[in-house]
């Protein structure tokens, strides 16, 4: 159908990595494109699961279930028990930025790659929590990102904070995650600008 619409055929990722962020695009994956067609058989839905699992402990997994009345579904159960809870998947997203190297001034591509970094997360918790979860709303969070970038991006930061009302004297209220990846995405934005100018 998709062809006969001049619609270019959607792709399965492969989950090779063992991760819960690259288990996720499969399982978002497998749901738009499969789970919902009930006319195709669990017999096929498995088959097209375990091509689609290079990660040896996974495919294993997966295979667990050759025999049982519903392969597909109950694999794709398990899969998610061990590899897509969203704690696990949280945490897991939360500790890759938090691992990321510092950032040494005047790196644009860095710097980029950094502010989407941040976006993505604050996506995905707010998808994940809602938008008042607590690692969402973490302060602390922020302070650590803040720990890799230079001392005049932190200023700029806290300027912005300041100039927006996000911190003011007297209240309880502090940065979020939000807040930041705002202003990396305004500054990200803004790096044609010279440099000087940007913080």
């Amino acid at each position: 159908m998709a062809a006969a619409y001049g619609i270019p055929r959607p792709t399965l990722p492969v989950f090779e990595s063992g991760t819960e962020s690259d288990f996720a695009l499969l399982k978002l994956a497998l749901d738009n494109l499969l789970s919902h067609h009930t006319h195709i058989s669990e017999q096929y839905k498995y088959q097209v699961l375990l091509s689609h699992l290079k990660f040896a402990s996974a495919q294993q997994l997966a295979k667990a279930y050759m025999h049982h009345p519903q392969p597909y579904t109950a694999a794709l159960q398990a899969l998610q028990e061990k590899y897509g809870q969203p704690r696990q998947l949280v945490q897991a997203e939360l500790g890759a930025i938090m691992s990321t190297p510092p950032l040494r001034m005047g790196d644009t591509n860095a710097f980029d790659s950094f502010a989407l970094s941040v976006q993505s997360l604050v996506g995905m918790l707010r998808t994940l929590e809602g938008q008042n979860g607590y690692e969402l709303m973490c302060g602390s969070h922020v302070d650590r990102l803040l720990g890799k970038m230079p001392p005049a991006y932190r200023d700029g930061f806290v300027e912005y904070c300041l100039s927006h009302g996000i911190l003011q004297t007297g209240t309880d209220r502090t940065y979020t995650l939000p807040d930041l990846a705002a202003w990396l995405q305004t500054k990200s934005q803004a790096k044609i600008l010279p440099e000087q100018c940007l913080w």
